[in-house]
């Protein structure tokens, strides 16, 4: 999840990650197969979102 949090603030603030695109894609599974509300949450406001996906999170 930190890695996943990091990765959203450097894409707000315009810069590059450091990490290998294997990690990163391995922190955003993590969390998009997660039951973490935290982790929906992050990775919901990163891909755009649609209503369905919303209306699961807020259900959970």
């Amino acid at each position: 999840m930190a890695n996943v949090l990091t990765m959203t603030l450097l894409k707000k603030a315009q810069l590059k990650s450091t990490v290998m695109p294997q990690v990163q894609q391995y922190a955003w599974d993590k969390a998009a197969n997660s039951n973490q509300p935290l982790a929906h949450t992050v990775v919901l406001l990163n891909s755009g979102g649609d209503a369905t996906q919303t209306a699961a999170i807020l259900m959970v």
